[in-house]
């Protein structure tokens, strides 16, 4: 048994996606919602469940000696690469929200300044 309880293969991850699209489908009936998880790719589907995708069948290689993605496998990495740069959209996303806000009390301050 593996180390870690929710290590799933690709095609245990895939099972259990469609199983949970049947379900949606067939006893909740909720058809959106099941198109919603059909739609999304094995990795993502695993990423949301908090699986992490293992291929037993592939040898893992080590990218560096002793850091943490060594013993990391090539699905793992790229999960790993799509979590980073969406949390990096999720940043930009709140820089840029944050940079109009500044903006919005320049343009009141020099508005305000006018007045006087």
């Amino acid at each position: 048994m593996s180390r870690h309880t929710k290590d799933r293969t690709q095609d245990q991850v895939a099972a259990s996606q469609a199983k949970a699209v049947s379900f949606l489908k067939n006893v909740v009936g909720d058809a959106s919602k099941a198109a919603e998880i059909e739609s999304l790719s094995v990795a993502k589907y695993g990423q949301r469940k908090g699986f992490v995708i293992t291929n037993p069948a592939r040898r893992r290689f080590g990218i560096m000696s002793s850091g943490t993605y060594s013993s990391m496998s090539k699905l793992e990495l790229i999960s790993e690469l799509d979590a980073a740069d969406a949390r990096i959209g999720e940043l930009e996303d709140f820089l840029e929200g944050a940079a109009d806000l500044l903006a919005d009390d320049d343009d009141e301050e020099f508005s305000g300044d006018e007045e006087e």
